[in-house]
């Protein structure tokens, strides 16, 4: 992910710690809605910036396009920094899956059958 400078970050981090705030309220209210209305926020960023991208107010295909590869390098973002740390915690704690007894009996018959 391209990093966005260290000076530039304040003016964004005080918006988004306000929009968290509402939705640690919506938690409170609603668990279950809190995802839906994170999807409302995060689609609304989404299309605010294919609007701002298009010239003449005409959002084209590559626009979007662009946007659904931003997505995809945020979902990248957060398995590379936050999932594969938490797998490498539990897998220290809960041994790895490949060590599994279960898992070595089907590699060991599918070598049978070769």
């Amino acid at each position: 992910m391209p990093y966005i400078k260290y000076q530039t970050r304040p003016k964004y981090d005080t918006k988004v710690e306000q929009i968290l705030e509402e939705l640690r309220i919506s938690e409170k209210d609603n668990p279950d809605g809190v995802y839906g209305e994170t999807n409302y926020v995060i689609y609304k960023l989404c299309l605010g910036l294919a609007l701002i991208k298009s010239e003449v107010g005409n959002i084209s295909y590559t626009i979007l396009q662009n946007i659904v590869g931003l997505l995809e390098c945020v979902k990248q973002e957060i398995i590379h920094k936050q999932l594969q740390q938490y797998e490498s915690l539990k897998e220290e704690e809960n041994g790895d899956l490949s060590e599994s007894t279960i898992l070595k009996r089907i590699i060991h018959s599918k070598q049978n059958y070769k």
